[in-house]
């Protein structure tokens, strides 16, 4: 599984991918479970001192000839250079010069190897049948959390920058900063600078020619919600109209649908980045100056259906109908949503 094999051998197949702007060639083993990189590949990209920072593993490598116990295991974003596509990637990372390897399962969500399942004569008798529902992968909110950490933290990123489209003939409007009342006003400066160390919003020092009113609600838990009032702002951008998913689109595709799964995306509008020219048009007023959203915000007129848009794309090849194959899509989503941001 980890031997050195001359490069060129046409029997083989190798793909470059990028580590931390480095690249590094990778064979495609379909007969790996694990994907592997030699303790020196690793420290190439990452340096010499990333071999103790590498998380503890209870894998033990079983090869042809040996077992061997690695050095530990580290997730980390490798990139397709060919299509841009980025990927989170966990590595076992092993002593000796051996080669890079990416198993089946990440070679197969990277589309760069494909099993043809209708080529393949599957044969099941009804005991199969009973040992394939009992070993089914146990998915708990635990597992996923803790395999896929870095997906529950932070702010996440969908792909592409959101452009408005403003129609010059509408009047730009700065509306006058909102009083905010001394109760909640320190409330406001932390959730504002919460949001500023997220890179959520940031200071504007510049001349802008829209300026929205702040408008504050409250939630349950006695947090405050930073939120603007873009009514005149609004009445300007152009939309694309992409058409939102009714109850009555969903419910046929799921007729005898038996098991479901459910994800739910943090403050999903922020998974939407803002070019320039249109961040500057969600300017904001505060006590202490004028604020842009860098991420897409709540209440701007667009923002429902370019949300569905880019969600539909990230997700458009996920659609799955048995249970054996939420298991493995789910953790596709995992895969592909992790470290993205």
């Amino acid at each position: 599984m980890c031997a050195v094999e001359n490069q060129y051998r046409k029997d083989k197949l190798f793909a470059t991918m990028v580590l931390n702007d480095q690249q590094v060639q990778f064979q495609l083993d379909t007969g790996a479970t694990v994907n592997i990189l030699p303790e020196e590949t690793f420290k190439q990209p990452y340096g010499e001192d990333s071999v103790p920072l590498l998380d503890n593993t209870e894998v033990t490598l079983i090869m042809y000839n040996k077992t061997e116990k690695p050095l530990g295991k580290k997730r980390v974003r490798v990139v397709n250079p060919k299509k841009g596509k980025k990927y989170s990637v966990e590595f076992v990372v092993v002593k000796g010069n051996c080669k890079p390897l990416l198993g089946l399962r990440v070679s197969e969500q990277m589309n760069l190897i494909s099993v043809i399942n209708e080529n393949i004569l599957s044969v099941q008798t009804q005991t199969s049948l009973q040992n394939k529902a009992r070993d089914l992968p146990t998915l708990t909110k635990e597992c996923i959390s803790k395999e896929f950490a870095d997906v529950f933290n932070g702010d996440g990123k969908l792909e592409g920058d959101l452009h408005l489209e403003i129609d010059p003939t509408a009047p730009p409007v700065q509306l006058p900063t909102r009083k905010v009342p001394i109760t909640i006003k320190e409330k406001l400066r932390e959730e504002q600078d919460r949001l500023e160390t997220r890179n959520i919003v940031t200071p504007v020092n510049v001349p802008t020619a829209w300026i929205s009113a702040t408008v504050i609600t409250m939630k349950k838990n006695g947090n405050i919600r930073l939120c603007v009032d873009p009514k005149p702002l609004n009445l300007a951008p152009k939309r694309n109209h992409y058409p939102l998913p009714t109850i009555e689109d969903v419910l046929p595709n799921h007729s005898n649908a038996r098991c479901f799964t459910v994800l739910d995306a943090q403050n999903g509008f922020w998974h939407v980045t803002l070019d320039e020219e249109s961040s500057y048009a969600t300017t904001f007023g505060t006590p202490w100056g004028r604020y842009q959203w860098l991420r897409m915000p709540f209440g701007i007129s667009p923002a429902p259906e370019e949300f569905q848009h880019r969600l539909d794309q990230a997700l458009t090849t996920f659609l799955c109908l048995a249970v054996e194959q939420q298991m493995n899509k789910l953790q596709e989503i995992m895969t592909r949503t992790s470290l993205d941001s």
